[in-house]
């Protein structure tokens, strides 16, 4: 799937959904804006493995859905 999209582009047609995101590119304020998408899946550990297993010079990994309120986000 070498596609590349916006955020708004990923939030629809990935909702609810763990992105990983090569080549991401970010805004003056930190923010994502777009990047190619290299795997999705609503399982975390999926997209862990192929970050791993792709191992990209240069990636990011998105949650589109809500975040419940007990979860801990690391940067």
């Amino acid at each position: 799937m070498d596609q590349t999209l916006t955020m708004n582009e990923i939030k629809e047609r990935f909702d609810s959904e763990w992105v990983l995101v090569g080549a991401p590119e970010w805004d003056a304020d930190g923010q994502f804006v777009r990047g190619t998408i290299l795997f999705h899946s609503k399982s975390r550990d999926e997209v862990d493995e192929q970050d791993m297993a792709l191992a990209p010079v240069s990636a990011a990994i998105i949650f589109t859905g809500e975040l419940p309120e007990d979860a801990a986000v690391v940067l």
